[in-house]
């Protein structure tokens, strides 16, 4: 699994991209506890932008908890965006919506954290376009 970070206005965006599994979840739990930390210090919030994420398993999932709850301790909001129905079906028998709001598409993540990430995000867009 590939997870690429980037920062739009008052957001960090993890794009995750693949399979969140017992193989690639310790790598992850590294990388979004590293994030928290980030986000804590920079003042931003969290996006998850998991458009891309084909699989989550038990392992990925208590990795998401993990991280939603140091972030809760740290003050820093963690949303995500873009789940296709395999993952959505999971995120909501674990009950992972308590702890994460989802949205259906990043641009109403974003407008959620801020109007400043949503329109950083979409001029990002625009220009890899």
């Amino acid at each position: 699994m590939k997870v690429q970070r980037q920062v739009f206005a008052n957001a960090l965006v993890l794009t995750l991209d693949g399979r969140l599994d017992h193989e690639t979840t310790p790598e992850f739990r590294e990388e979004i506890l590293g994030s928290v930390r980030q986000a804590a210090a920079d003042e931003l919030s969290i996006v998850l932008d998991v458009a891309q994420l084909e699989y989550l398993s038990s392992p990925g999932l208590n990795a998401l908890i993990i991280a939603s709850r140091a972030a809760r301790k740290e003050g820093v909001s963690i949303y995500a965006a873009g789940l296709q129905t395999m993952v959505r079906e999971t995120w909501e028998i674990s009950h992972l919506t308590l702890l994460v709001q989802t949205f259906p598409a990043m641009e109403e993540a974003l407008a959620v954290v801020s109007e400043a990430a949503a329109q950083a995000y979409t001029a990002g867009k625009t220009q890899k376009a």
